[in-house]
């Protein structure tokens, strides 16, 4: 190619253009990686949000969707069962464990602390234990740390295996987005169950940023009640994501009422329906109780009890394995190299497009619509070339990337300001100025 024809294909590169290309670099550097006042962040999580939300349906597969199952224990039960009593004796958590039992479950986790040192009736339930330990069904149980279950429950040692149902809350909304894998010396109940029963030689190395499901769960819908779930474009651009849904979960849900006294056309339609939701199913058992709060604000702007944040970390695991989507650390470990790195070889491409464009990057028509058309192009490939790397290839979380799109707008509006220019003339009237004091 001729030197006539690079000068039509692109810009010829000045000095300024240099020079407004490292500024703008500089500044999304300092907006980007150091965020002041912590603004970016902010941004880029609600991002993270706004984008499981939206393509929810399309990026998240539903592989672990009729895996696990969810058995929920609420207050009609307490009133029904336990006439109100609460904490309840452990002789109910056997007969629930006994009833389940039968539907041959393939794990269940116990999202509840059984901290009653008085443990009334607890001979049962190790009997119903000991039941699970002879199948084959491992018990993973909601432990303080490791001390806990030496000094208060020695007696289960051999029989359940202690994990921490720590839940991670983001300080700033109190939006739990993030899973983690360890707390006070014990594996999370999804860490643990994915290691134990899928991939043992699984790399958790960092923090889940859970993508939260979003599909419909028709086994839940068949009979639970919840709002359809519509996306209103103009409202969410108008008001944002300041609402709160009450969908049905995502998860296969149960109610403890009915595994213990089932209902149905017939005793065996409803045995068969109840195999139907936990035969070979993971199962959460856990609690929505008004006396315990145990409740998580999720990313898609749901409330639900906190076993359903534990069933998602699991589902996260079950559909990406160990690629699941993760912060910058996961970066870091799988090559190496500091997160600034994977910014600049993003940064530095637009930045050139930005400073060299004004919308007419690529010269190849005489026709200006045509070439305004192919620069476009040019960065619609670009933004879709490195989302699928951070989000597919190097299975970074949403918040780590997403501030890319904020740069495009951040540098065209300078650019179109002619802010960058400003800055130039500044600093070059004032070096020449320094330059005739000196001399």
């Amino acid at each position: 190619m001729s030197d006539h024809s690079r000068r039509h294909l692109f810009r010829e590169i000045k000095p300024a253009h240099l020079f407004r290309m490292l500024s703008l670099m500089l500044l999304v550097w300092v907006v980007m990686i150091w965020s002041p006042f912590g603004s970016s962040n902010k941004v880029d999580k609600y991002f993270q949000d706004l984008f499981n939300t939206l393509l929810g349906d399309y990026v998240y597969p539903t592989t672990g969707q009729g895996q696990i199952s969810v058995l929920l224990l609420n207050d009609e039960t307490v009133e029904n069962y336990l006439d109100g009593r609460w904490p309840a004796p452990y002789s109910f958590y056997g007969s629930v464990l006994e009833d389940l039992l039968e539907h041959q479950p393939k794990a269940v986790f116990i999202d509840f602390y059984w901290m009653d040192r008085q443990k009334p009736d607890k001979e049962y339930l190790i009997l119903v234990l000991k039941m699970y330990q002879e199948k084959g069904i491992p018990i993973y149980l909601a432990m303080q740390d490791q001390q806990d279950l030496e000094l208060n429950w020695p007696e289960l040692k051999q029989l359940i295996i202690p994990v921490s149902p720590a839940v991670q809350v983001d300080g700033d909304d109190f939006i739990s987005r993030s899973y983690p894998l360890t707390n006070n010396g014990l594996k999370s109940p999804a860490a643990a169950m994915y290691g134990d029963l899928y991939d043992s030689e699984a790399l958790l190395n960092c923090p889940i940023d859970i993508v939260w499901g979003t599909a419909a769960n028709q086994q839940n819908n068949a009979w639970m009640v919840g709002s359809v779930s519509e996306i209103d474009l103009v409202g969410i651009v108008t008001e944002g994501l300041n609402s709160i849904d009450r969908k049905t979960p995502y998860t296969t849900t149960v109610f403890v009422r009915d595994l213990v006294n089932p209902t149905g056309a017939s005793f065996e339609e409803a045995i068969k329906d109840l195999d139907n939701h936990l035969k070979d199913r993971v199962v959460f058992f856990g609690g929505n109780l008004s006396g315990i709060q145990d409740l998580v604000f999720t990313p898609t702007r749901e409330i639900l009890p906190g076993v359903y944040y534990h069933a998602m970390g699991l589902d996260n695991l079950l559909s990406y394995g160990s690629n699941y989507k993760s912060d910058e650390k996961s970066f870091e470990l799988q090559t190496g190299l500091p997160i600034h790195a994977l910014h600049l070889i993003i940064l530095l491409p637009l930045c050139i497009f930005i400073v060299l464009s004004n919308g007419d990057l690529v010269r190849i028509s005489k026709h200006k619509t045509i070439n305004h058309i192919l620069s476009v192009s040019f960065i619609g490939v670009w933004i879709v070339a490195w989302i699928l790397l951070c989000f597919n290839w190097l299975n970074l979380s949403v918040s780590v990337w997403v501030g890319y799109i904020q740069l495009i707008g951040l540098g065209f509006f300078l650019d179109k300001l002619d802010l960058l220019d400003r800055l130039h003339h500044t600093s070059k009237s004032g070096f020449h100025y320094i330059r005739q004091w000196v001399a």
